[in-house]
């Protein structure tokens, strides 16, 4: 249900059913997304990040600091929740990859995972060289390049993690209207 909310908007939809630019990657990209509680996870961290700074905000600043319960430091604090859903999200999708398998987490362990899993089906040399390049080909492009001007060669997670903050903006623009009623000095902001 989650991957809808992510997969409308991005380039997830095509990845989950063409593999994207490389169709053997349709099972490593269905196997994280739809297998995986990667895409719950992130909403539902975009939902807190959303809920703890819209509480701040109206019950601790707009309700001590008169100076600061203003439209302008609203508008301000409306880009402090896009940025850090935008910033806390790419990690929780990516995760970590290491030397070890054992050791990776987020999408470099789920594709370790499916690379085991379909090796173990062959004892075909060549199959198994095959399999290795593909999943170690859609490894590498989560890794960031150092001597490139983007972050990775794969634009998913940063178009799910813009998709994830425009919901924690919306949310927190619904939190706002919620609370706002129960500040002193807030009742008119946003408006």
């Amino acid at each position: 249900m989650f991957t809808k909310l992510y997969s409308w908007c991005t380039s997830l939809g095509d990845k989950l059913i063409n593999g994207g630019e490389n169709s053997e990657f349709v099972d490593y990209y269905t196997g994280y997304f739809i297998d995986t509680p990667v895409c719950s996870n992130i909403f539902l961290a975009g939902i807190g990040i959303a809920l703890v700074i819209a509480l701040i905000f109206y019950f601790g600043i707009c309700n001590f600091v008169f100076s600061l319960a203003k439209r302008w430091v609203w508008a301000i604090v409306l880009v402090i929740v896009f940025v850090s859903t935008m910033f806390t999200t790419i990690p929780m999708i990516v995760g970590n990859n290491a030397e070890v398998a054992e050791d990776a987490t987020g999408i470099f362990a789920k594709a370790y995972a499916i690379e085991e899993s379909k090796l173990d089906l062959t004892e075909d040399t060549d199959q198994r060289d095959e399999i290795t390049a593909v999943a170690t080909e859609f490894r590498d492009q989560f890794i960031s390049k150092e001597d490139d001007s983007t972050v990775m060669g794969e634009d998913l997670p940063m178009e799910m993690a813009i998709t994830n903050a425009v919901y924690s903006v919306i949310l927190f623009f619904i939190f706002s209207l919620l609370f706002k009623k129960h500040t002193r000095d807030g009742s008119a902001i946003p408006f």
